[in-house]
């Protein structure tokens, strides 16, 4: 008993005091659950902070690919109207080239009427279609190419006509080109051929408008 110190004997009917432990009591558990409650906001604002920034990094997306769409609808519509400057263009280029070629074509169509209704004085005498190459070779030769008149043979046809006489081939002539299987690119062709021979021997056009017509 001695053992006890003094100022600790027991007081009868008084409870004995137990020794306070640090970090123990109802001090410091107000202290952790404030703790606690300052954690959870500081959470919940840093959610509404991350949510804030990608409704903002959401947002710039958006407004990117808002941004990337008009360009390219902006492109595309400068590229219609690009193309259709350039269809129109075309179209009008088209136009005069076609109205150009018509118009060529008319004013050859009325010189070679001309040609042909004024051929009487032009037309060689027997005595110069005798000068002319009148050997069987050649003019079977060329006969044969009546039957395959095209715009691209129509040249060396009408070089080649000038230095020949067709006197005694001229029903051979107008049966090779009613028999020609022509196409429509090769009429003009066949027809600048056809005067060209009209011009020569009158014979030609009078053999040739009856077998046409059969």
């Amino acid at each position: 008993r001695g053992s006890k110190g003094i100022g600790e004997e027991k007081v009868p009917g008084q409870p004995s005091a137990r020794p306070v432990t640090p970090g123990k009591g109802p001090e410091v558990k107000r202290k952790t659950k404030q703790q606690r409650e300052e954690e959870a906001k500081k959470l919940k604002e840093a959610e509404a902070e991350r949510e804030a920034e990608e409704q903002a990094q959401r947002q710039k997306e958006k407004e990117q690919r808002d941004k990337e769409l008009a360009e390219r609808r902006e492109r595309e519509r400068i590229e219609a109207e690009r193309r259709e400057v350039e269809d129109r263009e075309k179209r009008l280029a088209e136009e005069q080239e076609r109205r150009e070629q018509e118009r060529i074509e008319r004013e050859h169509k009325r010189a070679l009427r001309k040609q042909n209704l004024d051929v009487s004085q032009k037309r060689l005498t027997d005595a110069g279609l005798k000068m002319l190459d009148s050997s069987v070779r050649r003019n079977s030769a060329f006969i044969k190419k009546l039957s395959k008149i095209s715009p691209e043979s129509k040249d060396s046809i009408l070089t080649e006509l000038k230095s020949l006489n067709l006197t005694r081939y001229i029903s051979e002539a107008v049966q090779a080109v009613v028999d020609a299987k022509l196409k429509i690119s090769d009429i003009s062709a066949a027809v600048q051929v056809c005067s060209a021979l009209h011009q020569m021997y009158p014979e030609f056009s009078r053999m040739l408008v009856p077998s046409l017509t059969k």
